[in-house]
């Protein structure tokens, strides 16, 4: 059975709101020593680059409204292909300032899909 919309969202919703209890008051340089929590947080990073990335192929117009759409599935191929490029300080600066909005983005796009 196809994966829908709402389950993409609900994809990403669950991803940034473990990256969010991951980090829980972590500051950069606890974030940097801490690999079990750094390989954690890339990994749900992985998670929300491959639901924007599954969205835009089947529903351009819903991943469109994501303004870091690109940034963000860019930002997956890295983690994945090329990992030892990966910058503990732009992992965690996008963690900190940019998944909220996109977390909020899918919430909205969400509401506006009504229940399931």
């Amino acid at each position: 059975m196809p994966v829908s919309v709402s389950d993409r969202l609900q994809d990403l919703i669950e991803a940034a709101d473990d990256i969010f209890r991951f980090l829980g008051d972590l500051d950069l340089d606890a974030f940097r020593s801490n690999s079990l929590v750094a390989a954690a947080v890339e990994r749900k990073f992985i998670s929300i680059g491959e639901a924007l990335n599954a969205l835009s192929q089947r529903h351009p117009d819903i991943a469109a409204r994501f303004a870091a759409l690109g940034p963000i599935v860019g930002f997956r191929n890295i983690l994945v292909h090329r990992y030892r490029e990966v910058d503990a300080e732009e992992v965690f600066k996008i963690a900190r300032i940019d998944l909220m909005d996109l977390r909020a983005t899918a919430l909205a796009i969400l509401a506006e899909l009504g229940p399931r």
